[in-house]
């Protein structure tokens, strides 16, 4: 989480920070982190906290690197001259890495201070005095993808555990693809082989198919990780739960999705379609199928714990999916007959941004519910 404390001088922003920090004794009451007292925290946990102040803490006498070297250790750090070179050039001062502090400009000073929070494994509690003091357009530029970054663990941490789940659970992984492809092939057998009337069908066929392989897969989304209590550590987390919402969907579209995109040409091959019209079917999939996975998520959700749940999902999901599916399907009727498709994949494009825009932060809110 990041918190913005806004105020004019003389209102106690500086002097709560130091509460914080447990650099200022409260008048009553105690300020806590970890169940410690910030005054008396002990050492593992004093290393989980960084204080910026107005000044920047470093010695004219020292070079950059030599400051951030010192900096780092005071949090019981020994960062290699790699990680420190790393974290200066992150910051966008690794050109004077060896300048003695006292030829540099403020600005330059206060990226410095900055850089102890872009070496590995920084301090998870960040206090910040004014951290944009002094900085110009490119250090506030590099602060903001330092605070990005700090918020952006937790996705990365949540999805590399669902993909390397899905890869030692093969068969539950490779299920939706084989409904998906099963599902299709069924058509041309049972409708005939007609070349023309395969063609007319095929691009309906491959959507309903892709959206029914998406609500198989998606139904055990969140169920497993609320029976094994896994759902409410992740909630629990400092980041918001957002964050947990578009890492699933991310996962899932990357185990669920992408394989209907890769065999897509070969399940057009099957309905005589053109080149041109496989080429839009791809296009199709690929802007189609994260919204699916972003509003199966939703659905995943809101019916989590509940029993028949997978029922209450499709009254859910499908309503809100039809649009990516008749966008979907009419880009590729468009392209057969000879048209362009544009205007179908720019509404299936706002489609995608209005998904990742609010479906994460509405499976967040619907997450919270349903563990309540």
């Amino acid at each position: 989480e990041i918190v913005w404390l806004r105020g004019r001088n003389g209102r106690g922003k500086t002097t709560l920070l130091r509460l914080l920090a447990g650099l200022s004794t409260p008048a009553y009451g105690t300020i806590a982190l970890g169940g410690h007292a910030v005054q008396a925290l002990p050492p593992e946990w004093r290393s989980r906290l960084v204080y910026l102040a107005h000044v920047n803490a470093l010695k004219d006498d020292l070079s950059s690197l030599e400051a951030l070297r010192f900096l780092a250790s005071l949090h019981g750090a020994a960062p290699s001259l790699a990680d420190l070179d790393g974290a200066l050039a992150a910051l966008g001062i690794a050109s004077r890495r060896d300048a003695w502090v006292r030829t540099l400009s403020q600005g330059q000073r206060r990226r410095v201070a900055l850089a102890r929070l872009a070496l590995p494994h920084p301090p998870s509690v960040w206090l910040l005095d004014e951290p944009f003091d002094a900085l110009d357009d490119l250090g506030v530029q590099a602060l903001h993808r330092l605070l990005a970054a700090h918020s952006a663990r937790k996705f990365f941490a949540i999805l590399w555990r669902d993909l390397r789940l899905a890869a030692r659970r093969r068969v539950d992984a490779l299920l939706p693809l084989v409904f998906f492809l099963a599902a299709v092939s069924l058509f041309p057998l049972g409708v005939g082989p007609e070349p023309n009337t395969l063609r007319t069908i095929a691009p309906g066929v491959v959507w309903v198919c892709a959206l029914l392989a998406t609500m198989l897969s998606v139904n055990q989304l969140y169920a497993g990780d609320l029976s094994d209590g896994s759902l409410e550590q992740m909630l629990l987390a400092p980041q918001p739960a957002w964050v947990v919402a578009a890492a699933k969907s991310t996962a899932h579209w990357l185990v669920n999705g992408a394989p209907l995109i890769v065999a897509a040409p070969l399940v057009g091959l099957l309905f005589d379609l053109s080149a041109p019209a496989l080429g839009a079917l791809v296009i199709g999939l690929l802007l189609g199928t994260p919204t699916l996975s972003l509003l199966g998520g939703l659905g995943a959700a809101l019916t989590v714990g509940l029993r028949s749940s997978g029922m209450l999902l499709l009254l859910i999901v499908l309503p809100l999916a039809m649009p990516a599916l008749i966008f979907g399907a009419a880009a590729v009727s468009t392209v057969e007959s000879g048209l362009s498709a544009s205007g179908h994949y720019s509404l299936l494009g706002a489609l995608l941004i209005l998904s990742v825009m609010g479906a994460p932060v509405a499976t967040a809110a619907a997450l919270r519910i349903s563990t309540e």
